[in-house]
């Protein structure tokens, strides 16, 4: 039997595409979350959530405080100092390869 409560799918679904339009816009999370009326603290608490998720999913590194290698690559989003880029918050946006 499954612990805790049954995933919405649709919520996630939805959470993807906010923080992939966030990468792809070149705004701030701030301003971002201003625009879109998204508050920022459930901002970072999905990406952190749904990046934990696609590690369990087995799909990159086992930090759950980073975003996954796929993720990283869908939103063209990476750790600061690994390539040239806008840094916000210690991630760098940059074209995906």
């Amino acid at each position: 039997m499954a612990k805790g409560p049954r995933r919405d799918l649709s919520k996630e679904r939805g959470w993807r595409e906010v923080i992939s339009g966030q990468a792809k816009s070149g705004l701030s999370v701030r301003a971002f979350c201003l625009q879109r009326g998204v508050s920022e603290a459930s901002f970072y608490a999905w990406r952190r959530e749904l990046a934990r998720r696609d590690d369990v999913a087995g799909e990159a590194s086992p930090r759950a405080d980073r975003p996954s290698r796929a993720w990283q690559q869908e939103t063209g989003l990476c750790r600061a100092g690994q390539t040239r880029g806008r840094t916000c918050h210690g991630w760098e946006r940059h074209a995906p390869t």
